[in-house]
């Protein structure tokens, strides 16, 4: 009996030993709810159609392919886990080359977690056909067995959004990601990507179609939209008038002009890299503004009074469509490039790109180019209107019109600017007084101001200041005081030079050495010279915050044109 109870016990021992070693034997791969399962493709099979589940990896895992199948609903919850494709490949029939192979008509999430590749079969990681999402997901293709011919993602049909902090990586050569259109195998509809990721997509990204389709086919089925990335590697894009938006992101190389969303621009970084954001036209107290007349309603009112041009893109140029009035005392406008669009409009007689109605008023560092727009239509760069202390610091002035920059009736210092001249332009600077202006333009030019012409009126091919006070007056030389030249140095092609008393651009002479002392007979006292430095003359009218409406346009820059 004795014996008998003691092999009932050791029975019994062994029997409780055995229970923790039954749970520590549960192999299971992922899960639908309590289900477990051993395979994630077993997972898959018992996913019911058109209804949606949750599949869970319950851990780092690695095993075969998987095909999702048509009409299913699933979202695969790596919880912050990785499947590893190590064994057989999927795919259709006589290409089972994929990690993941998701067929047309089937809604499928990944999120929170990664996907890679060992398998030596595997030349895409993911082929999709079906509508599709990752979200803070990383899919790592580095191990694809074809090296720079693998597709870490690749689309045939339906939709994609990469979105989170999802990252792609392609081995050296490879693709990140495509989008090929492919009726000839019966996808017709297309593919629509949207990237919205703070991840990197590492590797090209491919946009191509079949040997059947027009590129305009293909362009209007494929549909990529680029918010936000960080993408390293180039685009590949043989097909024509590709549908790609890019509005934001960065670039390790820069996104061609043709894929960029209207109103954004890259900026080139100093790690070399290009970031795709919002053109900002015109910043106001730090706020940035889309459009100019905004920000010129908001200058009225601010506190530093100072409008800074294409802040976000220094060198993007801003199209204006009719001319810029600065018409607020004070008024500092910095930087930016300022060019006339091809159906620019003056009003009535202001031909001007920028107008200044106000005193006081400084142009620093900016760049007009009028020099590509019809004469007709643009007559000046710059026009002060009757204002006093107007400067321009700076900047480049191109105009093939009537003149850089007009004075009428108005005070200015210009200081350090460029000027273009080509066309039949009169001059770099024009003194005038137009109808209904009663106070003389007076000019200060000071520092280094540079001179280049491809004028094709050679009787002012040379000419860097002109005067057109008096209609029945064709040769006017400069009245004595009106121009003063404060260290002025005049760069040209053909060396420094200054300008005579018709304004033209004449060689400068030479320092000459000092004579010593000695007594001789008085020597007659020579002629004054035509210009002379002088106080400027005062008691402009102030316009400020006038706007052109009130100026009487018929007369708003409408200096007599002797010559045309």
């Amino acid at each position: 009996m004795k014996r008998k109870l003691l092999t009932l016990a050791l029975c019994a021992a062994l029997a409780l030993c055995a229970l923790p070693m039954a749970a520590f034997a549960d192999d299971s791969v992922a899960a639908i709810g309590d289900e477990k399962y051993p395979t994630l493709q077993a997972a898959v099979d018992d996913a019911p159609d058109n209804i949606q589940i949750t599949i869970t990896l319950l851990g780092d895992a690695s095993g075969d392919g998987v095909i999702v199948p048509s009409n299913k609903n699933i979202t695969f919850d790596l919880a912050d886990s990785t499947y590893t494709v190590s064994g057989k490949t999927v795919g259709s029939s006589g290409t089972e080359t994929n990690g993941f192979q998701l067929l047309k008509d089937s809604t499928i999430v990944f999120k929170n977690g990664g996907i890679k590749s060992t398998s030596d079969t595997c030349n895409v990681l993911i082929q999709n056909y079906s509508n599709l999402t990752l979200e803070n997901v990383t899919l790592d293709g580095q191990q694809l067995a074809a090296g720079a011919n693998s597709y870490v993602l690749s689309h045939n049909n339906g939709s994609a959004k990469l979105l989170g902090k999802t990252s792609i990586t392609a081995p050296d050569g490879g693709v990140a990601f495509d989008m090929y259109y492919w009726p000839s195998n019966g996808y017709r509809d297309g593919v629509k990507v949207t990237v919205n990721t703070t991840g990197t997509i590492t590797g090209k990204i491919e946009y191509t179609k079949d040997s059947i389709s027009t590129d305009a086919d293909a362009a209007e089925k494929n549909v990529l939209n680029i918010e936000n990335v960080k993408h390293e590697g180039a685009f590949n894009v043989p097909v024509s008038g590709a549908n790609i938006t890019v509005s934001g992101g960065t670039f390790s190389n820069k996104v061609p002009d043709a894929y960029l969303k209207n109103g954004f621009a890259p900026t080139l970084g100093a790690d070399g890299k290009y970031t795709v954001s919002a053109l900002y036209v015109a910043q106001v107290d730090g706020k940035n503004y889309t459009d100019l007349a905004s920000a010129l309603t908001a200058l009225a009112t601010a506190e530093n009074k100072t409008l800074v041009l294409s802040p976000s893109h220094p060198d993007v140029p801003i199209e204006v469509g009719a001319p810029l009035v600065i018409n607020v005392e004070g008024a500092i406008v910095k930087g930016g490039i300022l060019q006339p669009s091809a159906n620019f409009t003056r009003n009535d007689q202001d031909g001007s790109v920028i107008t200044v109605t106000a005193n006081n008023v400084t142009l620093d560092g900016v760049t007009v180019d009028a020099g590509a727009v019809d004469a007709g239509a643009v007559k000046y760069a710059v026009q002060f209107y009757n204002v006093n202390g107007g400067k321009v610091s700076g900047g480049t002035i191109r105009n093939d019109g009537w003149a850089g920059i007009l004075l009428n009736g108005s005070t200015a210092t210009v200081t350090g600017t460029a000027f273009d001249l080509s066309g039949s332009c009169y001059a770099a600077i024009e003194l005038g007084k137009g109808s209904g202006v009663t106070t003389d333009p007076n000019l200060t030019l000071a520092g280094t101001v540079s001179f280049a012409n491809s004028n094709t009126n050679t009787a002012d091919a040379n000419r860097l200041i002109w005067v057109d006070l008096d209609p029945n007056n064709d040769n006017e030389s400069i009245p004595a005081g009106m121009v003063t030249a404060n260290n002025l140095t005049v760069k040209t092609s053909a060396g420094d030079m200054t300008y005579d008393a018709n304004g033209l651009l004449v060689t400068k002479p030479a320092p000459q050495p000092e004579e010593p002392d000695e007594p001789s007979a008085p020597a007659a006292t020579p002629a004054p010279a035509p210009v002379l430095d002088s106080t400027p003359k005062t008691g402009a009218v102030s316009l400020s915050l006038l706007p052109l409406a009130g100026l009487g346009l018929a007369a708003l820059g409408a200096v007599s044109r002797k010559r045309r």
